[in-house]
């Protein structure tokens, strides 16, 4: 582990749902999707959570985004408590947290242009000087291997890979200190594989930011981050 400052901890997690029961509640269980989880990541690290679809991978992401309430446990966000009885700034947890979605595809607004997929959470967020939102959004397009001049077309006029970048730009714009991205089925094309693995690089040569990978690989993970959590088989 780096001796950064922590940016994520969380302590003994669970989430469980209600399932069935219908009007009546006959036939009503109880689904134990996640129990016992603890991570600590700190600035500068990658973390990789590997496991089998279904385990429980995605449903521990959504609870540290705060879109899925807590059955127990505590997860401290930088410096936010993230529970079920606590009422979480959404705008001040956006700025430390930001997700890179696994899709491609779906993951995009097809109505909008990548110049307003970028510049929206800017302004949303209070940076109003358009001069300042088109240098931000000229700089990240840079920086995901994309050009400025790319801004103006719409996500059906770019390849998979490329939907990534502009997924990667999107999580990346607000500067936040950690993001949490998925890996998709070990199908997936290779130039999204890149995309992934160049974001990593990115965000793990700044010391101030820290990723969090989900994925079913044990071996991809390890090769792609600094330390794996999870159930080996």
């Amino acid at each position: 582990m780096g001796d950064g400052a922590t940016l994520l901890k969380v302590e003994n997690l669970s989430v469980q749902f209600h399932i069935g029961g219908g009007f009546l509640g006959g036939g009503a269980r109880l689904l134990r999707a996640v129990s016992g989880v603890d991570l600590t990541l700190r600035a500068g690290e990658c973390l990789g959570l590997v496991g089998e679809s279904g385990c429980g991978k995605s449903t521990v992401a959504l609870a540290i985004l705060g879109l899925v309430p807590t059955t127990g446990g505590a997860i401290t966000v930088d410096g936010m408590t993230i529970d079920a009885a606590a009422s979480v700034d959404r705008r001040r947890l956006a700025r430390s947290v930001q997700m890179v979605f696994q899709d491609p595809y779906a993951s995009l607004n097809p109505r909008q242009t990548v110049r307003r997929t970028l510049a929206d959470p800017l302004r949303l967020h209070g940076v109003t000087n358009r001069g300042e939102i088109e240098d931000r959004v000229a700089d990240m397009l840079r920086r995901v291997g994309l050009t400025a001049d790319q801004a103006d077309r719409y996500p059906h006029e770019f390849s998979g890979g490329q939907r990534q970048r502009i997924g990667i730009a999107r999580a990346l714009i607000l500067r936040p200190a950690w993001r949490p991205t998925r890996s998709r089925a070990r199908s997936r094309a290779r130039s999204l594989r890149r995309a992934d693995a160049r974001f990593i690089r990115a965000a793990r040569s700044r010391r101030t930011s820290a990723v969090r990978c989900l994925g079913r690989s044990w071996l991809r993970s390890r090769t792609a981050t600094r330390s794996v959590a999870g159930e080996r088989s």
